[in-house]
């Protein structure tokens, strides 16, 4: 083992600066079209467990449009919490565990609880440093791909000192999210909520033979042809994930 975290003390911190493991985000949350805006006062420890909490509580906050590069005031009406270890350590390859209790009634919609791994030249949240990154895994170079992929296999001169000629990117390693709610299905597609789900996601996509959504890649007659792929086809519709900032 080489990195674990059983949360024994009470009344560990979490805030910028103050775990040296861990850090519960103080920010608006604008994937997904989230309601939540993210407190570090919102995660706690005690009785051995880390604990967070989503409450109905208004924030405001100043945010930036990308579009209209203008200031404006938002609010958020709900307030919960995330924490990341960004920057802090990574791992290369292992075994992760988790144990956790997810919260609220399966049939009660609204929660979207997670716990998932990012490549660290992304950061969860932050999403401009994600663009043209997640989830790219790919170091070969392909003139096809290169407008979709920032750090290239095939750049003479990577950003920031990075090896040339070397692709790089932020892969996704989903362990469990799951999201609640009656028994319907999801637009255009054969799932239904309650779902769990775990997923990889890397860039290039497969382009021929995909499976749909919500199927085995097994059997040949539920494959299919995409016209998109994590944006070699349409780089701003896959890859860009949003065009606001928030502060």
């Amino acid at each position: 083992m080489v990195f674990s975290d059983e949360f024994e003390t009470d009344g560990r911190q979490f805030g910028d600066g103050f775990d040296p493991r861990w850090t519960a985000l103080e920010k608006n949350d604008y994937t997904n079209s989230a309601l939540q805006y993210y407190k570090a006062q919102n995660v706690n420890t005690s009785g051995g467990l880390l604990h967070i909490y989503t409450e109905k509580k208004v924030n405001f906050y100043r945010a930036f449009n990308e579009t209209t590069k203008k200031y404006y005031s938002d609010k958020k009406d709900y307030q919960s919490g995330m924490v990341q270890g960004w920057n802090k350590f990574c791992i290369t390859g292992g075994i992760v565990e988790i144990s956790a209790k997810l919260p609220g009634h399966v049939f009660s919609a609204g929660l979207w609880p997670a716990m998932w791994l990012l490549g660290n030249l992304a950061r969860a949240t932050y999403v401009g440093s994600s663009n043209f990154v997640w989830p790219f895994s790919y170091d070969t170079c392909d003139e096809s791909n290169r407008i979709s992929q920032e750090i290239s296999a095939c750049n003479k001169i990577n950003h920031y000192d990075l090896h040339p000629l070397q692709g790089r990117g932020a892969p996704e390693i989903d362990i469990i999210e799951v999201m609640a709610g009656t028994v319907e299905k999801l637009p255009h597609t054969m799932i239904t909520k309650p779902y769990a789900s775990t997923s990889l996601q890397v860039a290039p996509g497969k382009k021929y033979n995909r499976p749909r959504l919500g199927t085995r890649p097994v059997n040949v007659s539920l494959l299919t042809f995409l016209s998109y792929h994590y944006g070699i086809f349409e780089p701003d519709r896959f890859m860009i994930q949003s065009y606001a900032i928030s502060m």
